[in-house]
Formats: C-alpha cells, sequence, structure tokens
C-alpha cells in the first residue's frame, strides 16, 4: 500500500475555521474557539502576515490537527536604570532579579 507524501498548501479561511473546531474539541474550550470566530477578512488578514504560522494535518479533506505559533520579534534585555523597559517587561510575570555573566571567547585576555 502506497503512502501519500506530504503537501503543502495555502490555507484559507475556511480551514481555519475547521482547525478552530478541532482546538475547540482538543481543549474542550468550544465558547473560546467557536462562539467568537474572528471574520474571513480577519482571518485574511493573520494568514497574510508574516509573523504568523499555521501548520495543519489533513486525512482527506479533513483537517484533524494543527498547531499555530506567532513570531515575536527579539527585543534586549532591560538595564537596571531602564524603567520604562523594566516596567514593560514586569508586566506580564513576575520579577525576578538574576545574574548575568559575559564569557569573553578563548584568546580574548582575561
Amino acid at each position: 500500500m502506497a503512502s501519500a507524501l506530504p503537501s503543502m498548501g495555502v490555507l484559507g479561511p475556511a480551514a481555519v475555521g475547521t482547525l478552530l473546531a478541532v482546538f475547540a474539541d482538543a481543549f474542550e474550550d468550544p465558547e473560546r474557539y467557536l462562539k467568537r470566530q474572528p471574520s474571513d477578512p480577519c482571518l485574511h488578514d493573520l494568514l497574510s502576515s508574516e509573523m504568523f504560522l499555521a501548520i495543519v494535518s489533513v486525512a482527506g479533506t479533513r483537517v484533524v490537527a494543527g498547531l499555530t505559533g506567532y513570531v515575536l520579534p527579539k527585543f534586549e534585555q532591560a538595564h537596571r536604570d531602564d524603567g520604562p523597559a523594566i516596567a514593560l517587561s514586569s508586566r506580564p510575570g513576575v520579577r525576578e532579579d538574576g545574574l548575568h555573566v559575559d564569557i569573553a571567547p578563548a584568546g580574548a585576555g582575561p
């Protein structure tokens, strides 16, 4: 029995709607994934963005699994005297002080 090779394609809003139904079932959260779905123009903008990734697994013509992710731009760590950066970095979590150590490459001196 020959197996089909995986293929790649572009997802459209309808496929994303189906993926959201898969997520609703997998995470047992239909309220979040089914009752407040974004509009087709919003989904089109999201799917056109270079900052969003969606991968689906299809059985026949049915979406059966998927993975989504966002590309987050890198930002530098806040310095102790950078109040606005510390405030921004502290907002989503709990502040912890860390130890930063610079290690010089071999042969670069002390």
